[in-house]
């Protein structure tokens, strides 16, 4: 009898995993302007895909107190010259309230933004 409930637990355990991979939230830039509600702790991704040979990239906008985040960058599979790469931006919601979240694809030694990446973060 323990060794079946220990399997049930262990079964629905991955269950649950399972589920919350799924649910987790990825965006990329067909999301700009999108709103999201997410509860304090909850975290989302954003997905910048371009070519680092311009010396364009994304950069988030400034810290702030109610998010941390993480940014990794995601070299392509195949070694070609010119070919795009991922960079992953991995934001944790650290309060309750409402924010705009901005990134900005430019060149460091310019002062201009290419373009402009914003979401909408609604935290009860």
């Amino acid at each position: 009898m323990k060794h079946f409930m220990i399997l049930s637990i262990l079964f629905l355990t991955g269950i649950f995993s399972s589920f919350q991979e799924k649910s987790k939230t990825i965006l990329n830039e067909k999301n700009n302007g999108d709103t999201l509600s997410l509860t304090k702790g909850k975290t989302f991704q954003v997905v910048f895909t371009y070519n680092q040979g311009t010396g364009y990239e994304w950069e988030l906008s400034k810290k702030d107190p109610f998010y941390s985040y993480e940014k990794k960058v995601e070299l392509p599979t195949h070694q070609m010259p010119g070919a795009p790469v991922n960079v992953v931006y991995t934001v944790k919601i650290l309060k309750s309230g409402f924010k705009r979240i901005s990134w900005y694809f430019k060149r460091s030694w310019e002062k201009e933004n290419l373009k402009t990446f914003k979401v909408y973060i609604n935290t009860p």
